[in-house]
């Protein structure tokens, strides 16, 4: 399913009901914290008993490292130096809530790569955007809605065998630029 915007592919209620883990790629998460649906369903599936886990990858102090900044430009255009830190900062904020909430369930991590492009992964279902340059922000730019064996390609990743199926491959893509991500990120104390 593609949807011009996130919002059109209902995220709030795959998140609401996930039940084995919930990956974000899609960082920074001040829009997460502002939206009351999507915090709701976050609250919903990492309260729930049998409820996901989440992992979150986060995007590193831009003085650091200088990709972090080039990313913020893309994400957040014309926004200075100052208003990139603050939203940074709020995006941290939401996510050390997060853990403060359920932290047998949460667990953060920072980024050392830069992604290629946004994704979420709910349990069988991948969300996944673009970056652009340009005015229209990353959440209101086209998203697809792909199901795909989420378990068995980050499987296939770590043995390192490809599918063969046209859309099992197609998956396996996005799955690997998260496995690799997530290889080379830094878990985080908040």
């Amino acid at each position: 399913m593609i949807s011009a915007g996130l919002n059109g592919l209902n995220l709030d209620i795959s998140l609401s009901s996930a039940r084995r883990e919930i990956l974000l790629l899609a960082p920074p998460y001040g829009n997460f914290r502002k939206s009351p649906q999507i915090c709701s369903a976050l609250s919903c599936a990492l309260s729930h008993p049998q409820g996901a886990s989440l992992r979150v990858l986060c995007l590193p102090d831009p003085n650091v490292f200088t990709w972090a900044g080039e990313l913020m430009s893309l994400l957040r255009p014309g926004m200075n130096m100052q208003d990139k830190q603050r939203e940074l900062a709020e995006s941290r904020a939401f996510l050390s809530e997060l853990v403060a909430m359920f932290p047998e369930r949460v667990s953060v991590l920072e980024l050392r790569e830069r992604p290629n492009f946004p994704a979420i992964i709910v349990d069988d279902q991948i969300f996944f955007g673009h970056f652009a340059h340009g005015p229209v922000m990353t959440p209101e730019g086209f998203w697809c809605r792909v199901e795909g064996p989420v378990e068995s390609l980050f499987e296939s990743v770590r043995v390192g065998t490809e599918p063969s199926a046209v859309e099992e491959r197609a998956a396996y893509r996005i799955v690997s630029e998260c496995a690799y991500l997530l290889s080379q990120a830094n878990p985080m104390d908040l």
